[in-house]
């Protein structure tokens, strides 16, 4: 059962002023149901970060006084300050700057002065078009650092350096000629019975005609570890 309102609550629903008000505080000042509780001191230990917004968004019939009076208190306490449109065109502008440019919303607020007093809840409030305006000074701030903000060319990969080729030794070809006679098992019969590709029966193959003199040496030990997983044919 939703908590029965006390006595002394208020009921929103018989003081609309109170709705308009708020809306009108939070387009003078650009601060809104999360900042308000930042900004302000002696927050109500009612006042949550969801019941705030709630109260806003009209979701919320009764509050109590404490919660009327810091609000009304608290916008009281903050400057009017000169607002300019935060059009959709502004917006958009902004968010395809930042793509381009790779910069996030913690970069372009450290970017700004701290005593234009922006920081990221503010831009929040922008790119989820909470308000619909912002003061002038965030704005040109933002977009001055956007326009002129140059991302540091990343460096180039360095290319993978292909692992070094290793002269296929005579001591090698013995062993390898070891496991076929041991398994009596052609290359080309291994690769299918392990489910390895055709391709590697070819290697092996020009390794054991002299064709290629050199291979890759975690290709040659790889061979001979597949060979031993072949079992005797005489230990049947």
């Amino acid at each position: 059962m939703p908590k029965l309102p006390g006595p002394h609550d208020i009921d929103l629903k018989e003081r609309p002023d109170f709705i308009v008000f708020l809306e009108e505080e939070k387009e003078r000042t650009g601060i809104g149901s999360n900042l308000i509780r930042k900004l302000v001191p002696n927050l109500p230990d009612s006042l949550t970060r969801i019941r705030c917004h709630n109260i806003y968004t009209r979701r919320i019939r009764f509050i109590t006084p404490e919660e009327y009076n810091f609000l009304v208190s608290g916008y009281a306490q903050l400057p009017t300050v000169e607002r300019v449109d935060l059009t959709e065109e502004v917006l958009v502008k902004i968010e395809a700057l930042m793509e381009e440019k790779r910069v996030g919303p913690s970069q372009i607020s450290k970017a700004l002065p701290r005593s234009l007093g922006f920081n990221v809840n503010i831009f929040r409030t922008w790119i989820v078009r909470e308000i619909r305006t912002a003061d002038k000074r965030h704005l040109k701030g933002v977009m001055d650092f956007l326009e002129t903000y140059s991302p540091k060319p990343q460096a180039p990969k360095p290319k993978p350096t292909p692992p070094k080729l290793t002269p296929i030794t005579q001591e090698y070809l013995t062993k390898l000629e070891a496991e076929i006679e041991r398994t009596n098992v052609t290359p080309s019969k291994m690769v299918k019975i392990l489910g390895e590709s055709k391709s590697l029966a070819s290697r092996i193959t020009s390794w054991r005609k002299g064709e290629n003199k050199e291979a890759h040496p975690h290709v040659m030990e790889y061979v001979l570890e597949l060979y031993s997983k072949l079992p005797d044919p005489r230990q049947w």
